[in-house]
């Protein structure tokens, strides 16, 4: 449920930016303006605009899939009320906390600015597949891929984006992301990764 509305707010804001711009040059990460100008708002608002139609659908089908799974395991692990607020803390804190290391790196930079929430997705993407590495991800029961390829694809397909440099999503900021999920995972839920280490020792 949470997924949703998260879904349904981001499509609305990144629609709202799309067509009023003052909204979308107001709602960029842009770190010298941050620095400058105290607009810390920025880390949180960035995450919720995209450059175009194709990477706000990109971004949220993955958060569609990933995100309900990850919902639903938040609630079991911690029950409803408080799974739900760590559910959001985690996604919101993912998109402040990925863009950290990027906001240091380029705060200098007056050419620099990004967009999307893709870090925040990532960080979503990686937990689920440690947490649950054999889960498939079907489409009405029909079409079925096991998380961890399309999880992989994600986190490749952020990978090599970032090296081509040619577009204002933040890629960089996605391998943080992975990068904290793999450490919330460590830090809430350890066996799971003892699990991954059983699994690939089985396979190799």
């Amino acid at each position: 449920m949470i997924t949703l509305i998260i879904i349904l707010l981001t499509a609305f804001v990144s629609l709202w930016g799309w067509i009023y711009y003052d909204i979308f040059r107001k709602s960029l990460f842009i770190p010298v303006v941050i620095s400058e100008n105290k607009e810390y708002f920025r880390f949180i608002t960035s995450g919720f605009i995209h450059e175009d139609f194709v990477h706000l659908l990109v971004n949220m089908i993955v958060l569609f899939f990933f995100g309900i799974y990850l919902e639903y395991e938040f609630i079991s692990i911690w029950g409803k009320f408080t799974g739900i607020l760590v559910f959001m803390g985690f996604y919101i804190g993912s998109m402040v906390i990925s863009n950290l290391p990027i906001y240091f790196m380029n705060r200098r930079d007056v050419t620099f600015n990004s967009l999307g929430a893709s870090a925040a997705v990532a960080s979503m993407v990686i937990v689920s597949l440690v947490m649950n590495p054999l889960k498939d991800i079907c489409i009405y029961n029909v079409a079925c891929m096991p998380a961890a390829i399309l999880g992989g694809i994600y986190v490749l397909y952020s990978i090599f984006m970032s090296k081509r440099k040619n577009d204002r999503i933040n890629h960089d900021a996605q391998i943080f992301g992975v990068i904290l999920g793999l450490i919330f995972v460590l830090i809430t839920k350890p066996a799971a990764i003892l699990k991954i280490i059983e699994i690939f020792t089985k396979l190799f």
